[in-house]
């Protein structure tokens, strides 16, 4: 067995998804890894499809690539104030 560190944010992220849709947080990591043993080599899944498989909303993930893009613009290219 594997183990895989995560941070306290991705923590609560998925405890919440779960909390949510009523199952483990285990069901939600399942549900991931087969959403991700599903897409072929040809179509891989973005990190955006990975985090709404492991249960965030769409608008969790906008929400989250914003934050991203305000702390680490130089990251996505955008010129730091």
């Amino acid at each position: 067995m594997a183990t895989v560190t995560i941070s306290e944010q991705v923590y609560q992220a998925l405890m919440e998804a779960a909390a949510a849709r009523g199952v483990s947080p285990d069901t939600i990591i399942a549900e991931g890894l087969a959403a991700l043993d599903e897409q072929t080599a040809e179509e891989p899944m973005t990190a955006d499809e990975f985090a709404v498989a492991l249960g965030m909303t769409p608008e969790d993930v906008a929400r989250a690539d914003e934050e991203a893009r305000r702390r680490y613009p130089e990251a996505f290219g955008i010129p730091s104030n």
